[in-house]
């Protein structure tokens, strides 16, 4: 039985005199303390519930949620500042103070930038699972005026620290002192302008998976290289990225020694802030619509992979606001455990993602039928977990939470051969769109027309009778020999006539198109701004390079490439089989 979760908001009330301009309450979460609680912790907290129900404990002995951070945004130097936390114990142990259990300062751990790193329990608090302690700081500003980070999380001194950090929030030291509320989640930069749903939409799919040691996120190598850190042989991507935009606040050195022009190795974090104003903003500038923001549930079993994570649907949601570009969330469940993949979904769903994250409340979260859009990938598929029956379980509760649903499904799905399970026509029908992965399925011209009129158009033609909406996934071409073996250049882009094709048949079928993908380096079917030529990557190591099909393009051709497929699909240019010229 799928269980629904409560989601609250949590008021900090009792203000202190210098804190009259309403300090905002940043952040806030599910389920309330309960009364006796609430008399405990004493006038602090005031709960307003809404309609839903309790939420399952994730099981760990030390487990921990942040569900609400009321803190000024700014103060003046040496000013002393009030701060509440209000932290929920979802794990099996009881918190005491005896114990050892605390709220500790993060981002760098045990920083004293707020003259404290410790907020204690008092001698008689007793958090049982299940209840919410508020943590109430008095805290001193630093004395130099600039931006600061505040961030806490749970420990248990001298044993471990545990469960989620804080949102990442900046605090401005300087600027007269002034109490204003911080923007945390943001509200958006403006309504969308004229509502398009996603089926007027070109959307790509976003990763957001690249990280460094120092990124302040996950602070390890991962996806450049497999946990180490990048240098010749030990690399699981195959195209270079462009790095000419990036602050250099947002890169990281590697071991691949200097670029062909002589400059030194360096890529991006992609938690980083700047990292993605860079990318959100070539999407407005290229004219492409937003994101598909990938959400790997295997990753949902790890603290610091979950907390990762949810890091970055925070801070994809702000980048699409401010850019004003849409995005919905997409839960792959590549790697996910048999026994708890489902489980996971319906736990995250309601409780983190529209609760915690708040990421549907958004004006730019993508909608169709004014529903919020999920895409489920994976089902279906002869390697990823899943039965029929629980995936139309878990298809019909996302539906009964009032969401349009997209099937990530195998390519051959409707003959239910090749990639896809055999005994899955029952799952498909289940879904409000269909989205048949693609990538690596043809390469040439002739597998283009060969597949236009034995899997496109049949395809179109079943999901119709299904009732259910259908689009295609196009990609630039794809290798990956650095990390997985095969040729290099395997399937090559061929300066995007390649991509271009696959679009202009899809529009000769009077269907949409999903791009595979944004940021996807590792196979090589980015369409952001690539290394050109040998001067824009090591000298130690191949890479693909922008001109390996022996045409010179700019680092940005994919990106503008992919907005004038979205200029064609809208019938704002003429379409040919060849791709157009800047």
């Amino acid at each position: 039985m799928l269980k629904k979760t409560r989601l609250t908001v949590l008021r900090l009330a009792d203000r202190e005199r210098s804190e009259r301009r309403r300090p905002a309450v940043l952040w806030t979460g599910r389920r309330p303390p309960s009364r006796r609680t609430t008399r405990r912790l004493g006038a602090a907290l005031s709960v307003a519930a809404l309609l839903l129900t309790s939420a399952p404990a994730l099981g760990q002995a030390d487990e921990a949620l942040i569900v609400g951070v009321e803190v000024p945004s700014s103060v003046g130097p040496n000013r002393g500042l009030t701060a509440r936390i209000a932290v929920r114990n979802v794990g099996t142990s009881t918190w005491t103070r005896s114990a050892g259990y605390k709220l500790g300062s993060a981002e760098p751990r045990d920083n004293v930038v707020w003259g404290e790193n410790r907020a204690e329990l008092r001698r008689r608090d007793r958090v049982v699972p299940g209840d919410t302690k508020v943590f109430e700081m008095r805290l001193l500003a630093p004395s130099s005026d600039g931006d600061y980070s505040f961030r806490w999380q749970m420990l248990r001194e001298g044993v471990a620290w545990f469960g989620d950090e804080s949102p990442e929030l900046t605090i401005r030291v300087g600027g007269g002192g002034q109490v204003t509320p911080s923007p945390v989640p943001q509200p958006p930069s403006s309504p969308a302008p004229e509502r398009r749903e996603l089926v007027e939409l070109v959307l790509a799919g976003y990763q957001g998976w690249f990280t460094a040691p120092g990124d302040g996120v996950l602070d390890r190598w991962s996806h450049w290289s497999a946990g180490q850190a990048p240098r010749p042989g030990r690399v699981t991507f195959e195209l270079y990225p462009d790095m000419g935009e990036y602050a250099r606040s947002d890169t990281f050195r590697t071991g691949l020694g200097p670029l062909g022009d002589g400059r030194a190795s360096r890529l991006f974090a992609s938690g980083r802030d700047g990292v993605l104003d860079v990318h959100f903003g070539w999407m407005r500038q290229y004219g492409i619509d937003g994101v598909a923001l990938q959400r790997f549930v295997g990753e949902l079993e790890d603290r610091s992979l979950r907390r990762f994570r949810n890091d970055m649907a925070l801070k994809v949601r702000r980048a699409a606001e401010r850019h004003q570009r849409y995005f919905h969330l997409t839960y792959d469940i590549t790697g996910a455990p048999e026994n708890r993949w489902l489980d996971r979904i319906v736990w995250d769903w309601p409780n983190v993602v529209e609760g915690r994250l708040g990421l549907t409340a958004s004006e730019w979260y993508v909608r169709q039928d004014g529903k919020p859009v999920v895409e489920i990938w994976g089902l279906g598929f002869s390697d990823r977990p899943g039965d029929p029956g629980r995936a139309i379980e878990l298809i019909r509760w996302l539906k009964g939470r009032g969401l349009f649903v997209i099937g990530g499904v195998p390519y051959y799905w409707r003959n239910s051969v090749a990639d896809s399970k055999p005994g899955w026509q029952s799952v498909y029908r289940e879904f409000d769109m269909i989205r048949p992965w693609s990538v690596g399925r043809y390469s040439s011209d002739a597998d283009l027309q060969a597949h236009q009129e034995e899997i496109l158009i049949p395809d179109r033609a079943h999901a119709e009778s299904l009732g259910v909406r259908y689009q295609r996934v196009i990609y630039p071409g794809h290798a990956w020999s650095n990390w997985n073996g095969g040729d290099r250049n395997l399937i090559p882009r061929r300066a995007g006539s390649f991509l271009w094709r696959q679009a202009y048949l899809a529009k000769e079928a009077g269907v949409g198109v999903f791009v595979a993908m944004f940021d996807e380096f590792d196979e090589a079917t980015a369409i952001a701004k690539a290394a050109e030529d040998a001067s824009q990557i090591p000298r130690s190591q191949y890479f693909l390079t922008l001109d390996a099909d022996g045409v010179a393009l700019p680092s940005d051709h994919y990106l503008w490439l992919t907005g004038e497929i979205g200029r064609l699909l809208r019938d704002e240019v003429e379409g040919s089989w060849e791709p157009p010229t800047r």
